[in-house]
């Protein structure tokens, strides 16, 4: 290229290799197999780093590299996070195959689903209503974070103590 263009372009393959190695050292999601997750996850990447073009606005700060970096690694972690929520919900509603094809009002009235509805009720209000939100309305942490003015990793953290809580009188193994 001319006139010094290429120095002002980022590092493509370099931003691709680090984003690559950062998500191919996560744990492969359940009935994914390796290269299956792989290719998706490269598939998200590029859609991201396409949409960090657009949307970049170098008069907010980051470098584009940096930028396109970030976006590349947030979309990864949303898949991710995505399918290992999918995963834990169809862990604990295939507890009992029975209870799987069930309807919400079915597994409160069956003795095993009754169970875990116990156990979510004998929650705090505040806890009951995080899992709520996430498991049965299907919001992301970062949605609830907003909700309730704290950070994305403060929900996770939190729905992970409360799923521990609910694991051990089931005797369900821990997740990711």
């Amino acid at each position: 290229m001319c006139c010094g263009l290429q120095e002002s372009l980022p590092d493509w393959s370099g931003i691709w290799d680090a984003c690559v190695r950062r998500t191919h050292a996560w744990r492969v999601p359940p009935r994914w197999s390796p290269r299956d997750w792989w290719e998706e996850i490269d598939a998200e990447g590029i859609a991201a780093a396409c949409q960090a073009i657009r949307l970049f606005n170098p008069s907010r700060g980051p470098s584009l590299s940096c930028f396109v970096y970030h976006q590349i690694l947030a979309a990864a972690l949303a898949r991710y996070r995505e399918e290992w929520n999918y995963a834990l919900r169809y862990r604990l509603s295939s507890a009992d195959p029975a209870l799987a094809s069930r309807s919400d009002d079915d597994v409160a009235t069956d003795p095993e689903g009754g169970r875990l509805r116990r156990l979510v009720t004998g929650l705090s209000q505040a806890d009951r209503r995080l899992i709520e939100r996430l498991f049965w309305e299907g919001s992301t942490e970062a949605e609830v974070a907003g909700c309730l003015e704290i950070s994305q990793q403060a929900v996770n953290k939190r729905k992970r103590k409360i799923l521990l809580t609910l694991r051990r009188p089931l005797k369900i193994a821990d997740g990711p």
